[in-house]
């Protein structure tokens, strides 16, 4: 492909190399096959599968071990540099498939999810999608309707749902659950 540039994997050297356009190829060597032979290996462009998360991997082998690297990992850090601790790859266009080097940055997690929201690649995580969430959006209403009623203390409501009251409160003043009616 014209404009491609390739660079040695880190810890691979002399094994395989990654290019900026986001494919990886074996180098031509001889390795030790069994006890006594040895074969050739012919320099190729290895195949590419899907790890669980959907992203294309490879499986590169050295030592006799296979270990499956995610193909936008090994161009980021080819052609970007070392990933800076607590940092991960953005894709900047959202596709996990386009692993050109133009296409990919170094973000912190937090950057990473607000661009995949900002994007449509993944919900907003807010009420009983939120990870943390210990309450459903029907029980947010029914909250609110029991203590809009009178009677019942926050204190009660908190007992009856196992929250804090301080939970019950933000419900009930609209700090937390804003988007529920």
């Amino acid at each position: 492909m014209k404009g491609e540039e390739w660079k040695a994997i880190r810890e691979f050297e002399g094994f395989y190399e990654v290019s900026n356009r986001g494919r990886v190829r074996s180098k031509a060597r001889i390795v030790h096959h069994r006890r006594t032979h040895f074969r050739k290996v012919r320099e190729r462009i290895l195949s590419e599968g899907l790890n669980a998360a959907g992203y294309p991997q490879v499986d590169l082998c050295r030592g006799g071990e296979e270990r499956p690297r995610p193909i936008h990992s090994l161009v980021a850090e080819a052609f970007l540099g070392r990933r800076p601790q607590g940092h991960e790859v953005n894709h900047l266009d959202g596709n996990k498939a386009n692993n050109r080097v133009e296409n990919l940055a170094y973000v912190t997690p937090s950057e990473n999810v607000r661009h995949a929201v900002r994007n449509g690649l993944r919900k907003s995580p807010r009420g009983e999608d939120h990870s943390q969430a210990k309450l459903s959006a029907a029980a947010v209403k029914r909250i609110r309707l029991d203590y809009q009623r009178g009677g019942v203390t926050q204190m009660e409501i908190a007992r009856r749902y196992a929250v804090s009251d301080k939970t019950i409160s933000a419900i009930v003043t609209r700090r937390s659950w804003k988007h529920i009616v």
